[in-house]
């Protein structure tokens, strides 16, 4: 479940026969954005941590002279290994620039 609608009156039985309808039209409707809104945000994280890893795999071909597969292998290696995700590996690597697999 993403949300919740509630109603509220200053009387009971003060909304009409098809308050009840217009109401789960209108949940259904601000469900519907509010996922596509996550979906969007999640799509949006993704692809900065997919540039992240790029960046940092680069880094790890220039300065360490690897080849790419090799590169990449290295920061899931490091990240299974320390039980973190690969973007905070690639991050360290950005700011450091250092191999992560050698301490």
């Amino acid at each position: 479940m993403i949300g919740a609608l509630n109603l509220y009156a200053e009387a009971p039985g003060c909304y009409g026969p098809g308050a009840r309808e217009v109401a789960l039209l209108f949940a259904a409707q601000a469900g519907s954005l509010l996922a596509a809104a996550r979906a969007a945000d999640s799509l949006r994280q993704a692809i900065q941590t997919r540039e992240r890893v790029g960046v940092a795999t680069g880094i790890l071909m220039e300065r360490h002279k690897m080849p790419a597969d090799r590169a990449l292998e290295r920061l899931a290696e490091v990240a299974r290994m320390e039980g973190v995700p690969v973007r905070e590996v690639a991050d360290r690597v950005i700011e450091t620039g250092r191999d992560p697999g050698r301490g």
